[in-house]
């Protein structure tokens, strides 16, 4: 079951930053993912959209533990299903990614930002503060000719990206 509670979370991060997306874009609210010590969280190229939010802060946590220990989190281009295959249930099964409605809520059209589509990134970033705290980052990314980048961010006037305590892979 994934239901992005700290007793049943999500396996990848597909599914909330799609909830967060699709439901919380333009909101000005603030968002924090919490990844479980010591998970192996994927996360796919290009499926990661932040628009216009407060802050987004992506950070472990332990049941056990003020200090927790690292999630990981993986950097893949191989297609990520939106529910684990260990998962029976899941309440956003079929919400799928929908840039040009979240860009249109924001009156932009998907040509004001036509590098979102350029390259490879794993968060895109607009018009939020973000924030990775505790957190391991490696890349599952063999095809040293591409262009990957980690955070694509745009309009950051008076808004930050933070990298707190991290660990990434050093390819």
């Amino acid at each position: 079951m994934e239901l992005g509670t700290q007793m049943y979370p999500y396996r990848n991060l597909r599914s909330a930053t799609s909830e967060i997306l699709n439901y919380y874009s333009f909101t000005d609210v603030n968002i924090n993912i919490y990844l479980k010590e010591n998970a192996r969280v994927y996360v796919e190229e290009d499926k990661a959209y932040f628009f216009r939010m407060n802050t987004v802060t992506v950070t472990s946590y332990s049941d056990t533990s003020d200090d927790p220990g690292r999630a990981l989190i993986v950097e893949t281009s191989i297609a990520q299903p939106s529910m684990s295959a260990k998962a029976s249930f899941h309440l956003l099964k079929h919400t799928d990614i929908n840039i040009t409605s979240a860009l249109a809520t924001g009156g932009y059209g998907i040509t004001t930002f036509s590098s979102l589509n350029q390259n490879k990134k794993t968060f895109n970033i607009i018009e939020s503060n973000f924030t990775i705290h505790n957190v391991n980052v490696y890349s599952e990314e063999v095809d040293y000719n591409r262009d990957t980048t980690l955070i694509q961010a745009y309009l950051l006037q008076n808004r930050d990206i933070i990298i707190s305590k991290p660990l990434c892979d050093p390819v």
